[in-house]
């Protein structure tokens, strides 16, 4: 498990003790490369940008750890979210998981794959 994972479920547990009902306690998910996740990197699929972890949430990020849930991973998309069928990223396009033959979606690509 990440070192980011592992603090995360130290922090819920902590939110826990506290707060009985936590929605989302413990679900797992995996945000979108253009959106700041404390400890992973930003990179909005350019090899170019975020060489170091991002220090804080961006808001939506920390509304959701509020609620329980931990990042898990950051999702592939479109580079710089410019794109409209999920090829257009130099770290891979993403693959349909039903169909490799069709496309997974536009530039939230890696967000289909992984709900899908």
């Amino acid at each position: 498990m990440p070192a980011q994972t592992d603090t995360q479920w130290e922090q819920i547990t902590a939110l826990r003790a506290e707060w009985k009902d936590i929605p989302l306690f413990g679900v797992p998910f995996a945000v979108k490369d253009n959106i700041d996740a404390a400890g992973f990197c930003t990179k909005a699929a350019s090899p170019l940008f975020a060489t170091e972890p991002s220090t804080t949430d961006a808001t939506v990020v920390s509304r959701l750890k509020n609620q329980g849930v931990i990042v898990v991973a950051k999702t592939n998309l479109d580079q710089f979210p410019t794109g409209l069928v999920g090829t257009r990223s130099p770290c891979g396009a993403v693959a349909n998981v039903f169909d490799p033959d069709r496309v997974s979606g536009g530039s939230s690509s890696g967000s289909a794959a992984v709900v899908s």
